[in-house]
């Protein structure tokens, strides 16, 4: 009896954590591919990335590492807050020789609180 109560808990507690997300068939293989947005290809999700935003949010700083790789840029703001940034096209990020000069390429910044949850994901040229 004692087994089955620990496995009906086990299961309650399971059933309770975070549903999967639903990214509506993104491709993420050529999102990771794209470093930097040199290829361009980034640009072509931009649309599916936007609408993607609400589903983002809420998100864990690990789950989306694991789920969008790893990001062209990071910068830590006030208060603990994180800012991933992913370029989306071809810039001076692209170019060795002009690696320090900033860029104006259009990018996709989302920003983790203190906590490591995604609370905002915004469009920008260069970095936010």
């Amino acid at each position: 009896m004692k087994h089955l109560l620990i496995l009906f808990v086990s299961l309650f507690l399971l059933s309770c954590s975070e549903t999967e997300r639903d990214f509506k068939n993104f491709d993420f293989e050529k999102w990771k591919s794209d470093r930097n947005g040199c290829k361009g290809t980034r640009m072509t999700q931009k649309e599916a990335i936007n609408q993607l935003t609400e589903t983002i949010k809420g998100m864990s700083q690990n789950d989306f590492l694991a789920t969008f790789g790893r990001p062209d840029a990071q910068m830590l703001n006030e208060r603990n807050i994180k800012s991933y940034v992913y370029y989306l096209e071809s810039g001076t990020q692209c170019n060795t020789e002009k690696i320090t000069t900033p860029t104006q390429a259009a990018s996709v910044a989302i920003r983790f609180n203190a906590v490591s949850l995604a609370i905002e994901v915004s469009f920008q040229k260069g970095n936010p």
